[in-house]
């Protein structure tokens, strides 16, 4: 506790037959308290930093002058960095701090000061990231505190420490191919703990060192080497091939055959659910620091997916949706699949699909229902040459005319007409002729990979593909409506993938349109429901269902 002194001068004057003044007589002044700064220095030892410190593993363990120390002052609830300014023989350290007189009472300490906050705790944000080297984590961020009680007296203060202890573990990581020691490759080493991911930045340590608030066991983590090439790769645990050994705070992690990153050229059926990033490359779902742009959710044979391509063997799902829209237009059957028979869109028997041309379709349905050849027959200039016959040499004209008793005349302006009409048509039905769904795939604005297809709309097909693959059990599908015999595993299955690859708007109820028709009022949607499953059906053009873009790879 806190002494407070007060000074106290009196005066007693007797007046006891006082009969005269001298020269001599004294003076009395009452005397003064000292003046107290408002500020004190701080001096005093702390033990030295071995003494505290169980394990560094060969890492600096000692004081150095410079250091800095946090002071916490439980009265004014602030805090001031105090330096080390000398070490002892023996390890002890000799700090020193400017303070507020009224910080005396209890405080406490945390070393190194860059990790305390403004209230006196850990700042867990900065210990998670940026650990680099040995040294430098042994002098930044072995985290040790300190309780103390601080006396102030004139103008300095000494400080008693009466208990240092060691908040933090320090681990020491080692990685290997499965063949050699390839720790001094790693760039980067991401830990999870029990609250805080740590990121460790070596550069070219045989040895990682890594500081943690304790944690009872890692379970994970994500290291990022460099071959042989300078070229960086990616591994993550808990997946095949990876294990983490523990012996005391050593951790040996082991990459042999680890498959975290991928080109997305090289992905197999083991691969799928694992999330595409907007480097091209692909990654196990949840690897931190990485975030999806789609899903692997098929690979098979080459040209099996895009009836238009024989280059493409694989889809992915966007993990967002474009929209929402209505799927319009009436007249497209000369240009779409068309079917209201569910085993011209899937036959299971013959495991064969109908329509497999979803970026085809995606162009079509977005240009109004105009492909190449039909937009140059529909807007031919041959109206503009009909025109010509009037502007034409009118002797020539004349002539024609007179030559032919007005027949070849009548003809000519009637096939103009009847061009002008087809014209006019055309440009009506371009007008009237829109459809909203394949318009938002085409405008998705989230690149493809390089290497792979766009985004479009996909037919009933390649939703049944995606399906399938995904644990839906297509074989016994033969009609429309839900799948049969699933009673929902098929949604927990599909929706259980795009959530853990990232997806957070897929939901029970929701209706995805396909770039396939039914007949002229109907096009084909893909509905998922928790309770029974997923569900491929006809749906009015002009309802609003959920537009999900696929690419091909």
């Amino acid at each position: 506790m806190k002494k407070i002194f007060f000074y106290l001068a009196a005066a007693t004057v007797t007046a006891a037959s006082l009969t005269a003044c001298s020269d001599d007589d004294e003076q009395f002044v009452l005397p003064q308290p000292p003046v107290q700064a408002e500020n004190v220095v701080l001096s005093g030892t702390i033990s030295a930093k071995n003494s505290i410190v169980a394990n560094l593993n060969g890492a600096k363990a000692n004081w150095v002058v410079g250091d800095t120390i946090a002071v916490y002052a439980e009265n004014t609830k602030d805090t001031a960095w105090a330096k080390v300014t000398e070490v002892a023989s023996n390890g002890a350290a000799t700090i020193e701090a400017k303070l507020n007189r009224k910080a005396a009472g209890l405080v406490k300490l945390i070393y190194p000061a860059s990790l305390a906050t403004a209230a006196g705790d850990i700042n867990t944000a900065k210990l998670a990231t940026g650990q680099t080297g040995a040294q430098a984590v042994a002098a930044n961020y072995a985290v040790l505190t300190g309780a103390a009680y601080l006396t102030a007296a004139d103008s300095t203060a000494t400080l008693n420490v009466a208990k240092w202890a060691e908040q933090t573990a320090f681990s020491e990581f080692t990685v290997n191919d499965g063949e050699k020691d390839i720790t001094a490759n790693v760039t980067k080493l991401s830990v999870s703990g029990q609250t805080v991911n740590y990121i460790v930045e070596p550069d070219g340590q045989s040895k990682i060192y890594l500081v943690t608030l304790p944690m009872q066991a890692v379970t994970t983590a994500t290291v990022t080497i460099k071959d042989a090439n300078n070229q960086e790769h990616s591994y993550a645990s808990p997946v095949e091939g990876i294990t983490i050994g523990k012996t005391d705070n050593n951790f040996e992690i082991s990459l042999k055959n680890a498959q975290n990153v991928k080109e997305l050229k090289d992905v197999t059926v083991a691969d799928l659910g694992k999330i595409i990033a907007a480097d091209g490359k692909v990654y196990v779902a949840g690897t931190p620091g990485i975030q999806g742009i789609a899903m692997v959710a098929y690979v098979g044979a080459v040209g099996s997916v895009d009836a238009d391509s024989t280059q493409f063997r694989g889809l992915a799902i966007a993990l967002d949706n474009a929209g929402v829209a209505s799927w319009f237009g009436e007249r497209c059957a000369q240009h779409v699949f068309q079917s209201d028979n569910f085993t011209a869109h899937w036959n299971a028997a013959s495991g064969t699909y109908g329509d497999l041309k979803g970026y085809r379709n995606t162009l079509v349905l977005a240009d109004s229902c105009f492909d190449i050849t039909s937009r140059t027959l529909h807007l031919a200039d041959t109206v503009q040459v009909a025109d010509t016959v009037q502007v034409a040499d009118s002797t020539l004209v004349d002539g024609v005319m007179k030559a032919v008793d007005g027949t070849l005349r009548d003809s000519i302006f009637n096939q103009r007409d009847t061009l002008v009409n087809k014209r006019d048509s055309v440009v009506y039905d371009s007008v009237k002729h829109v459809h909203p769904a394949a318009e938002l795939v085409k405008k998705y604005a989230v690149p493809t990979p390089e290497g792979a297809g766009k985004w479009f709309l996909p037919t009933s097909g390649q939703w049944v593909k995606v399906l399938g693959a995904l644990g839906t059990p297509v074989a016994a599908w033969k009609q429309w409506g839900t799948c049969p015999d699933n009673k929902g595993a098929a949604y927990t299955a599909v929706v259980g993938w795009l959530q853990q690859a990232g997806d957070k708007t897929i939901e029970s109820g929701q209706w995805f349109w396909s770039s396939s028709e039914y007949n002229a009022a109907y096009a084909v949607g893909v509905g998922f429901y928790k309770s029974v499953g997923v569900n491929i059906s006809r749906y009015q053009k002009n309802e609003e269902l959920f537009v999900r873009p696929f690419f091909a790879f």
